[in-house]
């Protein structure tokens, strides 16, 4: 489901950009409860699924698949009467090499991340007295 992926990119942002704070928690908050929590989380799939997926590369492919599944389901839950189904292209060939046009969100997206790990060094510096929350969520926003 892309939803809490979606929600878990840009949640960090909005407390970087415009001081929302969603996730309150001290820098030991963290530690101790969130960071624990993936952590384990990370070790029972690894546990579960090591054999088949590997953690970090699932996080990852969940991550690329958000961007195009969130826009058809957004779709679908508006006007569920009139989904559309993209027939991929059969003609494409490989023999020059080139960016695909679906590349362009994840250069988009990676723009914007790398702008909230800028604001992250600002905030740190211009509010240093938030500094151990900021840089819990800026440590978020690294992980995206």
């Amino acid at each position: 489901v892309p939803f809490p992926r979606a929600i878990f990119m840009v949640a960090p942002l909005f407390y970087l950009f415009f001081d929302l704070q969603i996730f309150t928690a001290s820098g030991g908050e963290f530690m101790s409860y969130t960071l624990s929590y993936m952590i384990v989380n990370l070790m029972m799939q690894n546990y579960l699924y090591g054999a088949f997926r590997w953690p970090w590369i699932s996080e990852l492919y969940e991550y690329v698949q958000t961007v195009h599944l969130l826009p058809a389901i957004v779709s679908v839950i508006l006007n569920p009467r009139k989904p559309t189904f993209k027939v991929t292209a059969k003609d494409e060939s490989i023999a020059t090499s080139r960016l695909s046009e679906i590349g362009k969100p994840f250069f988009v997206i990676f723009g914007v991340l790398l702008v909230g790990v800028a604001m992250t060094a600002y905030k740190v510096y211009t509010e240093p007295y938030k500094a151990d929350v900021t840089l819990v969520v800026g440590g978020w926003n690294l992980l995206n």
